[in-house]
């Protein structure tokens, strides 16, 4: 894919919106971390767990709660505090911040979660790419973006921490090349987009996932311009 303009991140979040609607998981676990997780809190692992499951996690079974959590607190006290501060943006992120995010990326997918049945005995059950992916968005929203398996397998990322790191350099510099076209900041494109609660990594997420989960295209300009002449 080449790297997204103005106009598709923009066409494509909006027709995002209108399908997606509201995200009541991210209200809920906003009211219930103060809109900044501390994983220490228990309270907050397991909203935490609640979201990612509402998002579609569902390897991470209720049963195992406890052994998730577990997996999460220690995490935390290895990872989130050399996290980039909340609020500090994917484009302001320098090669040692991104070869971080990488590193807690990589070691969250492979924290034991939980188990699933086998033949013989349960077999063990880690986050995976896309329950930790989709955690570090919810931790660090405005640096982290989403993203799921048909995303991963489009761009040829096998889910490894380097893959990560990839994911993270094509969104800042597709979100780089939106708001240079757009002649605005990064950090003003939701707005201007008309997408004011998603994160500009959100909006990297929200536009891969109408055209590559989706299979949506945007139409061309020049095909845009064709139906605006003609009901002029």
């Amino acid at each position: 894919m080449t790297p997204t303009r103005y106009y598709e991140l923009a066409y494509c979040c909006r027709i995002f919106g209108v399908l997606a609607g509201e995200d009541s998981s991210s209200t809920d676990f906003r009211e219930v971390t103060g809109g900044t997780a501390d994983l220490r809190d228990p309270d907050h692992r397991d909203a935490l767990l609640r979201w990612l499951r509402r998002w579609g996690c569902r390897h991470l079974r209720r049963d195992d709660n406890a052994l998730a959590s577990e997996a999460l607190r220690e995490w935390a006290g290895e990872w989130q505090a050399r996290l980039p501060a909340p609020g500090v943006t994917l484009d302001r992120l320098d090669d040692g911040a991104l070869e971080l995010l990488a590193g807690a990326y990589g070691a969250l997918a492979e924290a034991a979660a939980g188990f699933r049945a086998g033949r013989l005995e349960p077999i063990a059950v880690r986050f995976g790419a896309t329950a930790a992916a989709k955690a570090l968005y919810a931790l660090r929203p405005d640096a982290c973006p989403p993203w799921d398996e048909p995303i991963r397998a489009h761009h040829g990322w096998d889910g490894s921490a380097a893959s990560y790191r990839g994911a993270l350099e094509r969104a800042s510099a597709e979100l780089a090349e939106a708001a240079a076209s757009a002649g605005v900041a990064v950090a003003d494109l939701p707005a201007l987009i008309g997408r004011p609660g998603s994160s500009p990594p959100r909006l990297v997420d929200e536009h891969d996932w109408l055209r590559v989960t989706r299979g949506h295209e945007p139409p061309a300009p020049e095909e845009l311009e064709r139906w605006w002449r003609s009901s002029a």
